[in-house]
């Protein structure tokens, strides 16, 4: 498998708050990683759940999230009849518990 690259031409907020919040994973010790799929939710879609705890005491849970939501609405209202690929677009959601 390739690894992915990154695109040089993207930059907003969102992935600066994400940035941020993945260097703090720097300089730390991993101490158990689980992985699964998040408790089911109504509003939501399924989604892949990566949680990683660290020897420090602190816990980073990686998720998935999509704009699933605002495409269905687009649908729902008549905005849109077609999809296609860009239009969807898949995130990772981090969260950190101290």
């Amino acid at each position: 498998m390739r690894a992915p690259k990154f695109d040089a031409d993207v930059e907003n907020l969102r992935l600066d708050i994400q940035r941020k919040r993945a260097k703090k994973m720097e300089g730390k010790t991993v101490k158990k990683i689980s992985f699964g799929i998040r408790t089911h939710d109504a509003d939501v879609h399924r989604s892949d759940v990566l949680q990683v705890e660290f020897t420090d005491g602190t816990t980073l849970y990686i998720e998935t999230a999509t704009n699933t939501q605002n495409i269905i609405q687009s649908v729902k209202y008549g905005k849109r009849s077609s999809l296609t690929p860009p239009d969807f677009h898949a995130d990772l959601h981090l969260t950190w518990v101290d």
